[in-house]
Formats: C-alpha cells, structure tokens, sequence
C-alpha cells in the first residue's frame, strides 16, 4: 500500500494522475486542485485520499499560489468551461478568497470541495482562536526561506495582472511573451499558469473592428504568441460570461453579437489571416482540448527554440 501511495503522490506532483483515452474529448473526470500557497498540503492529502479509489485515473490540474481574484474568476471559469467531470479540491486559507471562490462557484455551478473551512473553523471553535488565514503561516516571506525561483513567480504573477486585455501596452517590451487572439480564448488562463514558471505574461484581444496597437508591431516579434480554440467553446465561454455579468446585475458591456457563431468565426479567420501576415510570430496554439499545463509547455519550448536559432 505504502508503495502504491508513493506512486499515486509523484503521478500527483507531476500534474496528471493517469492517462485516458477519453481525456481529450473532456469525457475524463479532472480534479482541480486549488491553493493559496504552495499547494504541498493539498498534493499530499489528495494522494492519500485517491490511493482509497484503486480504479480510479482522474487526471489532477494543481493551481498554487492563488491571491488574487482575478485568479480565482479565471479558475473558476476554466473549470466552468469543463463542465460536469470537473471538480475543485479548494485548500484556501484566506477567508476572503475562499468566500470569493464559493460565491463564483456557486454562480457557475462549479462542484467542489471547501477543504479548509470547516477543519480551522473546528480549530478555532476547540481553542476559542482564530486562524490567521495567511497562505503558508508567514506574514511576508523571506529571502532567507525562499529562493530567486519564488520571487520571479511573484514578479511574473504581478506582471500578469498588470497585463490583463491589453493594459500597459507600453510595457509589453519587458515582457516574455505576449498572448493575442480572441475574447474568451483561455489567454487569461495561460498567462497566470505561465506565471508560474517565472514567465512574464501580456495579453490583448484581437477583433477585426479595433485597431491594432502600435506597440504589437514594435515587439520582437518571436516573442508574440497567437491563441485558438474553437468557435463553439469560445461561444459556450462568452454565454457563461453574459450569464454570469447579468446575475450580478451588472451592466451589458458586450456587443449583441459577442455570442454569436459567425461572428465569432469571422474573428477567428481574421486572426488566422493576420498571422499569416506575420510568420515570425508563435503558434498557433490550441486550446481547445489541451490542458493549460500542456500549452503552458508549449509556449515554454517555442520560446527556447527561437532563443537557440
């Protein structure tokens, strides 16, 4: 048993728990795996948990070192888009944030299990204490404790959010890469899981009604990444979008046609075309059946190849 476990925990660490042939058709049941801090805890409870469930190859997406909300609506949207196979294992310790989870879920109708509440407020209740709520115990963390690996991740995770739909365009010339392509098209998703890895991410919209930003142009152009993924989910993901604004009551900030299948095909040979325009830019990359891990990877190795030419 021991060994099994110490097998089902390294196919954890490795982001993947089993390979199905259904996986890339979203039939795969796929656990979610969300922390606030560096998801140590959660990697380890969720492999002693799955070793009780022999037969079981769900395949297992970590999401560390959430703090934000705009983190937190992005996930709760990639899991969203996946429908009912997928299921948030949810280890936040900031009460703000795992309110801000719930809430969305609950919105989206994202299943999920709240790990952490009810175990510190048990505690709480037992001490007459109450929890600090900050990710992994420390106020700030020090270089003392952390290597230069963790404060690029940082640094990038900051970039990122500074980055988000075209904002700073001025500043895209510190970027790693730039992400374009349509509304909705997971660009958000893949610049955070990039942030990961140290990667400063941009990312913009492209739509044949706006004008391209000079500063695309004025970029190293090996450093331009286009993003795909099919018109029907980007439709599926533009819905749950509207969807979600109007039950918050907030106002329409969508075109009528935002939504609409043509016209998001029509955006998306218009990005195929501007592409071709420019050759030396990346991809495409699809992110249609891919999981964020694996375009992640994807965009990693283009950028060091070009690097090596």
């Amino acid at each position: 048993r021991l060994e099994m476990e110490r097998e089902m925990r390294q196919k954890v660490y490795d982001e993947v728990v089993g390979e199905d042939p259904d996986a890339a058709a979203g039939l795969q049941k796929t656990i979610y795996v969300l922390s606030d801090s560096t998801g140590e805890t959660a990697q380890l409870l969720i492999s002693r948990l799955l070793v009780q469930f022999r037969s079981l190859k769900p395949a297992v997406r970590m999401r560390a070192n959430v703090r934000t909300a705009e983190q937190i609506e992005t996930i709760v949207d990639e899991v969203s888009s996946a429908g009912p196979n997928a299921l948030v294992f949810a280890t936040l310790v900031d009460p703000r944030l795992d309110d801000l989870f719930k809430e969305m879920s609950n919105q989206m109708g994202v299943k999920y299990i709240d790990v952490m509440s009810p175990l510190l407020n048990s505690i709480g209740d037992f001490f007459d204490a109450e929890a600090s709520g900050i990710p992994g115990g420390a106020v700030l963390p020090s270089k003392d404790i952390v290597d230069e690996e963790f404060f690029a991740r940082v640094e990038a995770v900051q970039y990122a959010q500074q980055h988000l739909l075209g904002l700073n365009q001025k500043d895209w010339k510190n970027a790693d890469v730039l992400l374009i392509g349509l509304s909705r098209a997971g660009k958000v998703s893949l610049a955070f899981f990039l942030a990961q890895y140290g990667i400063k991410a941009a990312c913009t919209d492209i739509r044949p009604d706006s004008r391209l930003p000079r500063e695309l142009f004025d970029l190293d152009p090996r450093k331009v990444v286009v993003v795909e993924m099919q018109t029907n989910l980007i439709a599926k993901r533009r819905r749950n979008r509207v969807d979600e604004m109007r039950s918050k009551s907030l106002p329409q900030l969508f075109d009528p046609e935002y939504t609409d299948l043509g016209r998001i095909q029509a955006d998306t040979d218009y990005l195929t075309d501007l592409h071709m325009q420019n050759p030396g830019w990346l991809g495409p990359v699809d992110l249609t059946h891919l999981a964020l891990e694996e375009c992640a990877s994807a965009v990693i190795r283009a950028l060091r190849q070009v690097r090596h030419r």
